[in-house]
């Protein structure tokens, strides 16, 4: 498509803030997989100084008035189609930019960078008194940084909007309540009925090397193109972006239940997906970036949960899962396997939760950050409270804070407002799976064959193309004829665990 030369000039300034971002983030995922411990003050003043190159080139996009004039035209409705996508995205961005001091975003970068450093160690180490000055510091900037954007505001609600568009937190909380009113009473009941099918334990170990080749395979295997994406191992596995062309996903290792990686794998392939179908041609504007983070979580949750979790994704890999870990899996069965993965059980961790019970985790984390960044507890409150939650909220007793408040990196990074987005995508994942039933009659069979290119395909055509298109709502009603809902993830529960434990 041809642009006129106003919207192609803002293409090029656009994409001259992309890379620079790019090339931060290339430093941010080579902190968290392959940089020496004591490279980390000098990747902090790195980073900061890249984040104030990428905010002047930013500013630099409407010095001119070029945006403005552009948006003018926007308002006029004298722009359509592609260009006013562009447009109307870049003008909330830069706009967002422009109330943000350069300093309070060079102080940011480095302050969530030498954060994310310490906590990594802090959490090995379950100390917590050693992360606390580091997560003060965060907090506080966050809260700066929430006054910037909109001092109107409640500033969790602004954080929030950087992740979720338009999203607030009394909607989540109305939201929340519902979801907790079903699932607290329908995860008792699930409970209840594993006792009587305990998973066995796996009779074997599960060698590191032999687990990271079969995650990269089974990454291939789920649609990763290996010549644009890899796999490395971190901490706490995440996905980064760079461009389309070059995606890099994280996962972790645990020699005793091999899950762990497969689990996160698949999840975070599910993100890589979104970011591999994006289209390159629209690199660096809003139509080659995603819309929102609960969007994203979609789509790693529906291929970790709908699919990963599901008998018939494992009909087809369970035996060479086997074949590949004999030792580990000897005398251990399909349906060993099927008990185990979908296990109902008080788990501290989040990214090791069940089905059922993890989205109380996000439920509890969303209710500290919301209270910590609006100042109604201040961050030594945090262990306790963690604890006094998980309590009241799963059952738990927690006996370390690496169990507890240190185990998630987010806070770290400054990530206030994204753990709800967690629950979203879940939500929205579950309808996309009633969709694509309703599109694809076959998908089982389809998953069942191990050929998920028609699944791939539908989302690719349905989600992915889009970009910013679409406010994330918007899309996922025009895709499955029904906004936010908890009505899908309840029903996908009761099928499942229905069938698993008879209920």
């Amino acid at each position: 498509m041809s642009y006129t030369p106003e919207v192609t000039e803002l293409i090029r300034r656009l994409r001259e803030a992309a890379h620079l971002r790019s090339a931060a983030s290339l430093l941010a995922w080579d902190q968290e997989t392959k940089m020496p411990a004591g490279g980390a003050e000098a990747r902090a003043e790195t980073l900061a100084f890249l984040a104030g190159l990428a905010h002047q080139r930013v500013l630099a996009i409407d010095a001119d008035g070029l945006l403005t004039d552009l948006h003018r035209k926007l308002e006029k409705r004298a722009l359509k189609g592609k260009a006013a996508v562009i447009v109307r995205a870049a003008w909330r961005d830069v706009s967002r930019t422009q109330r943000l001091p350069e300093e309070h975003v060079r102080t940011w970068a480095a302050a969530t960078s030498r954060a994310q450093h310490v906590w990594a160690r802090a959490r090995a180490a379950d100390d917590f008194a050693a992360f606390q000055p580091h997560l003060a510091e965060v907090v506080a900037l966050a809260r700066q940084r929430a006054h910037y954007l909109d001092p109107d505001a409640p500033p969790y609600d602004v954080l929030l909007d950087t992740f979720e568009p338009g999203m607030t937190a009394d909607t989540l909380a109305a939201l929340f309540s519902d979801l907790r009113a079903e699932l607290v009473p329908f995860a008792r009941e699930v409970v209840r009925a594993a006792r009587t099918q305990r998973p066995k334990p796996f009779p074997g170990r599960f060698p590191t090397p032999v687990q990271e080749r079969y995650a990269w395979d089974l990454a291939r295997a789920i649609g990763l193109d290996p010549e644009r994406g890899r796999l490395d191992a971190s901490v706490h596995p995440f996905t980064q972006e760079l461009h389309p062309s070059d995606v890099r996903i994280t996962t972790r290792y645990n020699d005793r239940d091999p899950w762990d990686a497969i689990g996160s794998t698949i999840h975070e392939t599910g993100h890589a997906l979104y970011e591999q179908g994006l289209p390159e041609q629209a690199w660096g504007t809003a139509l080659g970036e995603t819309e929102s983070l609960a969007l994203h979580e979609s789509q790693s949750r529906f291929f970790e949960n709908m699919v990963g979790r599901d008998r018939q994704f494992w009909n087809h890999h369970y035996p060479r899962l086997k074949k590949v870990f004999a030792e580990g899996l000897a005398g251990y069965s399909l349906n060993d396997w099927m008990l185990k993965i979908n296990a109902v059980k008080k788990h501290p961790i989040r990214v090791e939760a069940d089905e059922v019970t993890y989205n109380l985790h996000i439920m509890l984390r969303f209710e500290l950050e919301q209270a910590l960044v609006e100042g109604a507890i201040d961050v030594t409150d945090l262990p306790h409270l963690w604890r006094q939650r998980a309590n009241e909220y799963l059952g738990l007793s927690l006996k370390s804070d690496r169990d507890g408040v240190l185990q998630d990196v987010h806070w770290s990074c400054g990530l206030f407002g994204y753990f709800p987005t967690y629950t979203l995508g879940t939500l929205y994942a579950a309808g996309l799976d009633e969709a694509i039933r309703r599109d694809i009659p076959e998908r089982d069979e389809l998953v069942a064959r191990g050929d998920l290119c028609p699944l791939l395909a539908w989302l690719r055509r349905n989600i992915h193309r889009h970009g910013r298109r679409y406010p994330a709502e918007t899309l996922i009603k025009k895709v499955t004829g029904a906004g936010i809902s908890i009505a899908p993830f309840m029903r996908h529960l009761t099928d499942r665990y229905g069938a698993l434990y008879k209920l």
